[in-house]
């Protein structure tokens, strides 16, 4: 069995396993990884299983080797899977399949008291574009192209060369000092991660970027797709009063409310950021609709409640407030389909009757 060796309150772990069971990983049935991992189904065609999901996703007959023709990635066992579909190391994925068997037993040991030197803060090196940045933002999240078009010419957001978005927050100097990096690519699924030497105290944030901006209130997220999705449903609404009122829709409404992304559930940033601006009086949580959103707002309640206004907002269609913004827009968007179709045909059943006249 597989020994985790945990050192307490220092989040550090060292896995030790045997050749037959790292042997063992890599034997370790696709049909059966990926059905438990995924959620995908496959049927038998012919020699090989053909996945539902993804159709161009084939298992070899011998439950190990795969190939997904639409991605042009292969592999020969699980292992690979994790290293070229998740993005993984080798260390990272051997623990992700014998976790998944339950074939691990872990050890708690207290960690030695090491102190940590502060690490040195530098922003990923830029890339000369931003079109992945932009298209992921606005195509795949849904995110309103304004908005992200001002974050891009104001440094908040940028592309760096290994095509992630990096959203930078910023000190009371104009001095970036945290930065988020998030992947473009759809088909690796890593969560998004703070650069070395981050200070999370100066976490991504859009603080009174109009003189019209609501002085007392900001309002809280866990990620800064999160806060952008927010930002531009403030864009949704203005633009049906303005097309109500046949007037033009102010593109920068959604710039008088103050957001914060958190960066996790931590309060951390919250804590510095009341500290950095005295005036606020009131704080709206949008934390994730999970168990650790609301972890964390029963946390910032029972710690911030005494001295500020705390509201809810919990997002109404999915877990997240980008979830709720893409299947709202989805949604909108095949309805908006639907509405041409039927005036289309309408009007060809209208041509058609004038013809036969």
């Amino acid at each position: 069995m597989a020994i985790r060796r945990e050192y307490i309150g220092s989040g550090k772990k060292f896995i030790r396993y045997s050749p037959e069971e790292m042997a063992d990983a890599r034997q370790t049935d696709m049909l059966d990884f990926l059905s438990r991992k995924e959620g995908f189904t496959f049927i038998k065609a012919g020699s090989v299983y053909q996945c539902k999901e993804h159709d161009s996703l084939i298992i070899q007959g011998d439950r190990q080797r795969w190939y997904w023709n639409s991605q042009n990635l292969k592999g020969l066992n699980c292992i690979d899977w994790l290293m070229k579909i998740d993005g993984m190391g080798v260390q990272e994925a051997f623990e992700t399949i014998i976790d998944l068997s339950g074939n691990i037993k872990t050890e708690f040991v207290k960690a030695p008291e090491i102190k940590d030197e502060p690490k040195e803060f530098h922003l990923p090196p830029k890339s000369e574009t931003y079109r992945n940045a932009a298209a992921y933002l606005t195509k795949t999240r849904m995110i309103d192209p304004h908005i992200v078009s001002y974050c891009i010419k104001n440094s908040y957001i940028y592309q760096d060369q290994y095509k992630n978005v990096v959203f930078v927050g910023f000190d009371d100097k104009n001095e970036a000092k945290f930065a988020e990096s998030k992947v473009t690519n759809t088909f690796y699924k890593r969560k998004p991660k703070n650069v070395s030497g981050s200070q999370k105290e100066y976490s991504f944030n859009l603080t009174y970027l109009t003189p019209e901006s609501n002085k007392d209130t900001v309002y809280v997220f866990e990620a800064p797709v999160d806060l952008l999705s927010h930002a531009t449903m403030y864009v949704i609404s203005e633009k049906k009063r303005a097309e109500r009122l046949g007037q033009k829709p102010d593109y920068d409404v959604w710039k008088k409310q103050n957001r914060l992304s958190l960066s996790g559930t931590s309060d951390v940033a919250l804590q510095s950021y009341l500290q950095r601006y005295p005036e606020i009086k009131n704080i709206v949580l949008c934390l994730d609709n999970d168990e650790a959103g609301r972890n964390g707002i029963a946390k910032v309640n029972q710690k911030y409640a005494d001295r500020y206004s705390i509201t809810v907002h919990v997002p109404k269609l999915g877990k997240d407030y980008n979830e709720t913004l893409v299947r709202y827009l989805t949604v909108a968007e095949k309805a908006t389909e639907q509405r041409t179709v039927d005036n289309s045909e309408e009007v060809a059943v209208t041509n058609t009757t004038q013809r036969s006249r």
